[in-house]
């Protein structure tokens, strides 16, 4: 989001990469990494002060609706990954989201773009071609982008990637690259998409003309 400074909200939602989500797919599922309040400069925390994160503020309803849509994929420890995402990032907005609405502004973003139904709908989906095998239909970076960037109004995402590993499999074939995450930047209110900063780096760039992969599991990150 964009304040005053000249700061921009980040939406991020991220993606799980490890074997047993990339393995299993069966759906397009994204989840919340966080909202990050950043320099147009820089997306990088703002080491910003105030009031620590008090999980005992929220409600029962509230905590329902984060395991939904912002739960810690890794280690399934997520009050510790809403404390760490607001601790780090919520208090920069605290002039704008008061604590609890941090999180509810962020939900009410994050349902308001379906990343995966408009992945789903530009027929980019986790799809085995072959049962009882690791051999996944790709994409290219330049399908997904424009496939979100449709419905944007225009505004320029940012996409990460994660690569499997660096060395070729033992049949010969090169390490799967997968997406990871997808990053939609707003202004201040958070009312309006704004656009990305082109040289916050993707992560995808081991080689831009090898296709991509989608995972079951993948994530947003809201700026």
């Amino acid at each position: 989001m964009e304040s005053n400074s000249g700061q921009l909200l980040n939406a991020k939602l991220q993606g799980g990469v490890n074997k047993c989500h990339i393995m299993q797919p069966s759906h397009l599922q994204f989840t919340i990494h966080g909202l990050w309040p950043a320099n147009k400069s820089s997306s990088s925390s703002l080491g910003c002060k105030g009031d620590a994160f008090n999980v005992n503020e929220m409600n029962d309803t509230l905590k329902k609706e984060l395991l939904s849509s912002w739960w810690d994929w890794r280690k399934g420890e997520h009050v510790e990954f809403w404390q760490r995402e607001y601790d780090k990032h919520g208090k920069c907005s605290d002039n704008v989201f008061l604590k609890t609405e941090y999180f509810r502004k962020t939900l009410a973003m994050y349902h308001d773009f379906d990343i995966a139904q408009i992945l789903q709908k530009a027929n980019i989906v986790p799809q085995l071609l072959q049962p009882k095998t690791s051999l996944y239909k790709l994409y290219s970076i330049d399908q997904i982008t424009k496939a979100i960037e449709s419905k944007t109004g225009g505004h320029s995402v940012n996409i990460r990637c994660y690569q499997q590993n660096q060395k070729k499999s033992n049949n010969g074939s090169k390490p799967l690259i997968y997406l990871a995450q997808v990053a939609l930047c707003y202004n201040r209110s958070g009312n309006s998409r704004t656009n990305c900063d082109p040289g916050e780096t993707t992560s995808c760039n081991f080689n831009e003309s090898e296709p991509k992969t989608v995972p079951r599991i993948a994530h947003i990150k809201l700026w």
